[in-house]
């Protein structure tokens, strides 16, 4: 039987005989960046605005609260700007904006009802502040200007104040519930007192 020839050319390597292979794909190789919508990038801003209108709001309540000294602060922030926009905010925050209507410390066995401190900037705190701004960055309130800011800045500050603000009316809802609750409990203790005391009159009298 006559064995089958083979024609040379099935021999021969692709690239031998003429073809071409197509090049596979690196692995890892970079990927086109997808471009961001403005939405995305609205979103992104949003955040980043949102993230630095907290940090000025805590950084203020704590201070309040005396968690760290007026020292600390320009520790918390990054830069002239960033403490020139605490700044700011800390001298649109209002002062003392819930005064004591009810002793703080207890009397007799009554509990007293504590101001709230973490939304109550006293003059001293705010002078503290200045202090600070003059030591750090040689500037002084009378120097800053909002406009002067970043329109980031300008953003964090104005949402920093709206949050600051409602968290200040809802410390001083709580604190005239407090007050209430307190002198409704002097008012029912005095009457109970007042009775006890007449009762053991009228029984004084009867012998």
């Amino acid at each position: 039987m006559a064995e089958k020839s083979i024609n040379p050319v099935d021999q021969l390597e692709p690239s031998e005989a003429g073809g071409q292979l197509e090049p596979e794909p690196e692995q890892g190789a970079d990927q086109p960046e997808t471009e961001k919508t403005n939405d995305e990038i609205d979103a992104e801003n949003h955040k980043i605005e949102a993230d630095f209108a907290l940090m000025l709001v805590d950084t203020l309540i704590n201070f309040n609260n005396e968690e760290f000294s007026s020292f600390e602060i320009p520790n918390r922030f990054t830069g002239r700007e960033q403490m020139s926009c605490f700044a700011l905010f800390a001298q649109a925050a209002p002062i003392n904006p819930i005064p004591a209507n009810y002793p703080e410390a207890g009397f007799l066995f009554f509990k007293g009802v504590p101001v709230p401190k973490s939304a109550n900037l006293t003059p001293t705190g705010l002078d503290e502040i200045g202090q600070v701004l003059r030591s750090n960055y040689s500037i002084s309130f009378g120097d800053l200007n909002l406009a002067d800011l970043d329109p980031v800045m300008i953003n964090s500050h104005q949402m920093a104040a709206k949050i600051y603000n409602d968290r200040v009316d809802k410390m001083r809802v709580s604190y005239s519930e407090n007050v209430k609750n307190a002198k409704a409990q002097v008012v029912e203790v005095s009457v109970a007192a007042l009775c006890g005391f007449a009762v053991i009159l009228i029984f004084a009298s009867l012998f």
